[in-house]
C-alpha cells in the first residue's frame, strides 16, 4: 500500500468572490484533505450528503486551518460552506480515487 498524501485544498476571496481551490481536489483512497482559510472570515467545509459522507470540518478561523480529513472511500465528494450554505460560490468536490 502507498504512504498516504495530504492534499490542501485553499479558501480564497477573489474580487469579492469566495471559492475553494482547487475543486475538484483529486486524491487516492486514504489520503486526507486539509483546508487552509486565506480569507477575513471563517468557513467550515461540510458535505453535502449521501451514505459516503461522514466527514465534517470544524469552522476555519480567518487566516486559519482545518485539521486533516482522511477520505476511506472512493467516489466524489461534493461539499459546501456551512457557514455560508446560500453562496453559489463557496463548494467544492473531493473526487477520490481507489489505491492502485
Amino acid at each position: 500500500m502507498a504512504e498516504p498524501n495530504i492534499a490542501r485544498v485553499t479558501i480564497v476571496n477573489t474580487s469579492g468572490t469566495t471559492t475553494f481551490k482547487p475543486s475538484p481536489q483529486p486524491i487516492t483512497q486514504f489520503d486526507s484533505v486539509f483546508w487552509v482559510n486565506e480569507t477575513n472570515e471563517a468557513h467550515q467545509p461540510a458535505p453535502d450528503g449521501g451514505t459516503n459522507d461522514q466527514w465534517v470540518s470544524q469552522p476555519i478561523l480567518p487566516q486559519g486551518s482545518s485539521p486533516q480529513i482522511v477520505f476511506e472511500n472512493t467516489g466524489s465528494f461534493p461539499y459546501h460552506c456551512a457557514k455560508h450554505p446560500q453562496s453559489q460560490t463557496e463548494k467544492g468536490v473531493i473526487t477520490v480515487k481507489a489505491q492502485s
